[in-house]
């Protein structure tokens, strides 16, 4: 049974889906977990762990138990695979140019996404060798003109900020999918979904 299936209001879901049970020291909710370091019962819990037989959390800098539990939650809620939370969305948009873009590659950027991305694609990216190019978000024969054959991602903003232009995003991917390019959108300013419903 999956996780909808078990709670069909996403009200209910957004209370219970995700967690695992039952929680640490019999809490009704999952405890704020707020230590920097984790013990090892053993030499042979330890070796385990390196050789990755058992995942567990080692260092607050790499994962915290209450960090994993939201993320549960949040892709429960959105109907995905996982989710990973970070301190800004800056942040999160850097780590996903950074792990999915190298030095060769071209980025196609709409030119009213968030403007401190434009400037870390046309500054930071572009010193290691990304080359970077933007499209009207509006009108998307400007993304063709943008794509070159070593376009590896293209990344949207809708609604944008400040201008609230829409992008189209069916029409996007009609261009993006045939040459196996992934798309990235920042949402910002749009409602979640409520698990495809």
């Amino acid at each position: 049974m999956t996780e909808l299936q078990a709670f069909p209001d996403v009200h209910t879901l957004a209370v219970h889906g995700g967690e695992g049970r039952p929680h640490a020291y019999h809490a009704l909710a999952m405890p704020v977990v707020q230590t920097a370091t984790y013990t090892f019962a053993n030499t042979g819990a330890l070796r385990a762990y390196v050789d990755k037989r058992d995942v567990r959390d080692k260092y607050g800098r790499y994962g915290n138990p209450t960090q994993r539990e939201v993320e549960r939650k949040l892709a429960h809620l959105e109907g995905g695979e996982d989710a990973l939370l970070f301190p800004s969305g800056m942040a999160a948009i850097a780590g996903v140019l950074w792990a999915l873009l190298s030095a060769g590659d071209h980025l196609a950027l709409s030119d009213e996404c968030y403007k401190q991305i434009r400037q870390f694609a046309q500054t930071v990216l572009t010193r290691f060798g990304v080359e970077v190019s933007t499209f009207k978000p509006g009108d998307l024969s400007s993304l063709e003109r943008a794509m070159r054959p070593h376009t590896r991602l293209v990344f949207a903003e809708t609604p944008s900020n400040p201008f609230l232009t829409v992008t189209d995003l069916e029409r996007v991917l009609e261009i993006t999918r045939p040459r196996g390019t992934p798309l990235v959108v920042d949402s910002t300013f749009a409602t979640p979904s409520t698990n495809g419903r």
